[in-house]
């Protein structure tokens, strides 16, 4: 009987260890993935940045805001939002709403890192959207 009783603690001391065990490796797995994935789409959206930066230096210079939004707009295949600001923060050129009616982006968390790094990124709650997403801002 003390045998049978030492046995079913042993079991149950090494099921739980490897329950425990299970647990702990698939949260380490999923928080690897997540990381990944953060860094790739970090890499993806800067990419798309040097495109736009690319697009947009000459008509920023001249002062030709309609044809950046005319090139945004173009480049919008790609499903990705585009929004350019002038050193203010002012909204000049997007892909999706008339910057007139848009308030002054000076104070976003990217833009503020872009400004002072020269590349920002972050994720945050889009009201517009209603989910978080991840932005990326690039001074030029």
């Amino acid at each position: 009987m003390v045998r049978i009783r030492l046995f079913w603690k042993i079991f149950a001391a090494s099921t739980g260890l490897v329950i425990l065990s299970s647990v702990l490796g698939l949260w380490l797995a999923s928080s690897r993935l997540s990381d990944d994935a953060r860094d790739e789409t970090r890499r993806f959206l800067d990419s798309k940045l040097g495109l736009v930066e690319a697009l947009a230096r000459g008509a920023l210079e001249s002062g030709n805001h309609a044809q950046l939004t005319t090139l945004l707009v173009k480049r919008e295949q790609d499903q990705t939002r585009y929004t350019v600001l002038d050193a203010e923060g002012a909204v000049v050129a997007d892909t999706e709403r008339d910057p007139a009616n848009m308030e002054n982006h000076a104070a976003r968390p990217e833009v503020v890192q872009a400004r002072d790094e020269g590349l920002g990124h972050t994720r945050r709650y889009s009201h517009t959207l209603g989910r978080n997403m991840v932005y990326a801002a690039r001074r030029v």
